[in-house]
């Protein structure tokens, strides 16, 4: 069988739907039945998973990039510091906290709005807060 051409696409791989908002990971692309992908070779259809799987982690991450944008901003601000002092104190905290960065983001961003930041967030986030600006 030829290979298709560029713009074609491939009768193995269709591309998801430009407005899907599950984004998980799965062991076989979304759309594909098992029958399909029976008759590829094992290391194409791992292939296969292991870019389904980084689609679905490329689509969170635009997904959530303004409001980590938007978390930086506000911990810029209350820092006095920049973008970078901003986001080593949200990595930390997501690590010290074992938090999803996007969900420490979210409350950061929450937080400015009245809505108190998380318990279990406080004192992860004055660790990284102090560590940074030791840091500086």
């Amino acid at each position: 069988m030829p290979s298709p051409q560029m713009g074609q696409g491939s009768p193995h791989i269709r591309p998801a739907a430009d407005n899907d908002t599950t984004a998980q990971p799965s062991q076989q692309p979304a759309g594909e039945s098992g029958a399909a992908l029976d008759g590829l070779p094992p290391w194409v259809r791992r292939r296969l998973a292991e870019l389904s799987e980084e689609n679905a982690q490329l689509k969170q991450a635009i997904r959530t990039r303004p409001v980590v944008d938007q978390a930086r901003g506000v911990l810029m601000v209350l820092l006095d510091g920049d973008a970078d002092d901003a986001w080593q104190v949200l990595r930390q905290t997501s690590q010290l906290a074992n938090v999803a960065l996007r969900d420490v983001a979210a409350w950061v961003v929450s937080s400015t709005g009245g809505t108190p930041m998380r318990e279990d967030l406080q004192l992860p986030m004055r660790k990284a807060i102090e560590r940074v600006c030791a840091g500086r």
